[in-house]
């Protein structure tokens, strides 16, 4: 057993949130933030460490990720956002601070623009 403890402190361990929607007034005139849009977000963490989770079971020992999407809902929800590139930076800001493990980030915001526009996605990664 602890040479397989060893062997999981050498792996690449990742928790992905995959299509977390918000709904916030975004757009860069006035008519196009007029109306609360859905954007969504997807994030990964790539942790320098082995959560302790992993052995114990327990929710203190990682990321809750439950709670800390309730605080990102209640933080920016409903918020007015010029520039997709602004929405995104303040969301990255508020997910660094917010973990408590140390952990590249990458987080990538997308605004669907309806057809035959498609939509727009801005991403940023920490190293």
């Amino acid at each position: 057993m602890r040479k397989y403890r060893k062997n999981l402190q050498q792996m690449r361990n990742v928790l992905k949130i995959d299509a977390l929607e918000l709904m916030l007034h975004l757009g860069a005139t006035a008519s196009e933030r007029a109306t609360p849009q859905k954007v969504v977000l997807e994030l990964e963490f790539e942790f320098y460490q082995l959560p302790r989770a992993v052995f114990t079971d327990k929710l203190e020992d990682t990321l809750c990720y439950f709670k800390m999407e309730q605080e990102l809902r209640a933080r920016f929800e409903l918020q007015t956002f010029h520039l997709l590139e602004h929405l995104a930076y303040r969301c990255y800001e508020f997910i660094a601070a917010y973990i408590a493990q140390q952990a590249k980030i990458r987080l990538r915001v997308t605004k669907f623009l309806g057809p035959p526009h498609g939509s727009r996605t801005f991403s940023l990664t920490s190293e």
